[in-house]
């Protein structure tokens, strides 16, 4: 399944790169985003996704970017563990990108996370807190998805 996503994504991004050119214009970026993955992300996410284009320079979004962006949603969880792991073991609770690639290092032994992966962590996590020394509460608006649980449905009788 994972393939299938990846495969809507690199398909959508070829369809609004109409010049093949590589790039594309970051309210391009979000409906790709909010028709894939608009579920798994929190609202401070989705509310920022065009601030991407920020992260280069220039004012369009790289296939590189995307294809990385999609790979910090797609490991949300081993991302919030290490976070966890790093903050703890800093004295004021707050990390740097430097510590987060390094805890992530020491965690995994294949999912090496790219600096490009950690710029994009980072500066959603840090669209409020420019200081590059981030805690729980700024990766909280990263990791924490916006979706609520649903009730429990009473399921029908089954003779």
């Amino acid at each position: 399944m994972r393939g299938l996503q990846g495969e809507r994504v690199r398909q959508a991004f070829h369809a609004f790169d109409k010049n093949g050119e590589g790039y594309i214009e970051p309210e391009d970026f979000e409906r790709i985003i909010r028709a894939t993955a608009s579920h798994k992300l929190s609202d401070h996410l989705l509310e920022n996704l065009p601030s991407l284009c920020t992260i280069t320079s220039g004012t369009k979004i790289s296939y590189a970017n995307v294809r990385a962006f999609q790979n910090v949603i797609r490991e949300m969880d081993l991302i919030d563990l290490i976070i966890r792991n790093a903050t703890l073991k800093s004295p004021d609770g707050r990390i740097t990108r430097t510590d987060f690639l390094n805890e992530a290092a020491r965690l995994t032994r294949f999912s090496l996370y790219t600096p490009m992966e950690a710029d994009i962590l980072f500066h959603f996590a840090g669209l409020d807190t420019p200081s590059g020394r981030l805690g729980l509460s700024d990766f909280a608006k990263v990791v924490d998805a916006s979706w609520q649980t649903a009730a429990p449905r009473a399921w029908p009788a089954v003779c």
